[in-house]
């Protein structure tokens, strides 16, 4: 499990709801709270057609002290592209065996949770969202480093192969070596 230090899981059946989606579905790598099936070269998962291409759900705190329910399709996907790195889940047989491996180039909070994502996808395994409740105190900015970070991100998976949009049906095209 990797979360932000400023994460409080709120859903009681956490661990039940995590193990039951991954022995259940031994195609999923990545099991996050909210995602997106399309990731646009934007770089920002929110920013896509939400009533749509979105599910899951936060509550997001705000630097005002307010709270936004981010509510999204609640329920269970298994065709994502992305979930956010403020909660997820990795198979820890893919990290021991590296076949799934953070890519140590990305600073700070931003790109490395797409990045790992796009590697369970480009390596044939499923990136899914259950109905899990977080909340995540801070929202990340859009900073100096959130940009390097896209332009790295954009450039590593272009010279893979991929353009941008991603969707599921992007994983299809490309030859897996």
């Amino acid at each position: 499990v990797f979360m932000h230090d400023d994460v409080t899981i709120l859903d009681q059946l956490f661990e039940q709801k995590v193990k039951a989606v991954f022995n259940k579905f031994e195609s999923i790598a990545i099991l996050g709270v909210i995602g997106t099936r399309v990731f646009t070269a934007n770089g920002g998962w929110w920013t896509c057609d939400r009533r749509t291409e979105t599910n899951g759900h936060i509550i997001q705190g705000r630097s005002d002290g307010s709270d936004y329910h981010m509510i999204e399709r609640i329920g269970f996907c298994k065709d994502m592209v992305t979930v956010d790195g403020c909660c997820f889940i990795v198979r820890n047989e893919l990290l021991k065996s590296k076949v799934l491996k953070f890519d140590a180039r990305y600073q700070g909070f931003h790109f490395y949770d797409a990045d790992i994502c796009v590697q369970a996808k480009h390596n044939g395994f499923d990136v899914a969202v259950a109905d899990i409740l977080i909340r995540h105190e801070s929202e990340g900015p859009m900073n100096e480093t959130w940009f390097s970070n896209r332009a790295l991100f954009l450039n590593k998976w272009a010279d893979a192969g991929y353009s941008f949009p991603l969707t599921c049906e992007s994983f299809k095209k490309v030859k897996y070596e």
